[in-house]
């Protein structure tokens, strides 16, 4: 793998759910070979995490993207009502460092009520929407 390589619009992704900074599960991973150029998605999930393939590297990093969260960890056990952050992380490079990667953090509430975002935009993703029904 060339480093600097730039393979845009070709490009890998992965989403992730943390609990306070802690990994809680993969739920998306666009990428097979180039997927330690998702530098943070490693750090955060560690290098041999399986949690969640959805397919090869994206063609278009313009496409939407719709991931669904089971509300389990990696062990396959429910999680807890409290505040979740969904992670996302964006390359078209052979990245080394995670600041040379598109980094999108949101957070919601698991709870009794239902909760609507829309229009979000943090760390490079735009137009992020994210709905939680109990």
């Amino acid at each position: 793998t060339q480093v600097g390589a730039i393979w845009a619009p070709l490009n890998v992704v992965a989403v992730w759910i943390e609990n306070q900074g802690t990994f809680v599960k993969t739920i998306g991973r666009w990428a097979a070979v180039r997927k330690q150029h998702l530098v943070a998605w490693t750090v955060a999930a560690g290098a041999t995490d399986v949690d969640a393939v959805s397919g090869a590297t994206r063609p278009n990093n313009t496409a939407p993207l719709t991931v669904t969260w089971n509300l389990q960890n990696r062990l396959s056990a429910v999680v807890p009502n409290g505040t979740y952050t969904l992670r996302m992380e964006l390359t078209d490079l052979n990245a080394t460092q995670a600041n040379q990667n598109n980094q999108g953090t949101f957070t919601f509430v698991k709870g009794p009520a239902p909760q609507m975002q829309t229009g979000l935009t943090n760390g490079g993703f735009t137009n992020v929407s994210i709905q939680f029904t109990p």
